[in-house]
């Protein structure tokens, strides 16, 4: 096996993996209701469900949500 590239103190480092470095921290949802202030696209845009759970897909695979919309 090769001499791999060690510290100065010879102790193993851990490496974490890059594509988990922009992930968003674990969250609660919380439990009430969401206003709806009255407009009909609002809701449509803003919580959406399908795009809500393939962005929570994302997160617990390990992508980054905010690279691309």
């Amino acid at each position: 096996m090769a001499y791999w590239p060690r510290y100065a103190n010879n102790i193993p480092t851990l490496a974490y993996w890059p594509r988990y470095a922009n992930n968003i921290p674990t969250f609660n949802i919380p439990t009430f209701n969401i206003p709806t202030f009255n407009i009909p696209t609002f809701n449509i845009l803003t919580f959406n469900i399908p795009s809500l759970t393939y962005n929570l897909s994302r997160i617990y695979h390990g992508e980054s949500v905010l690279a691309a919309s």
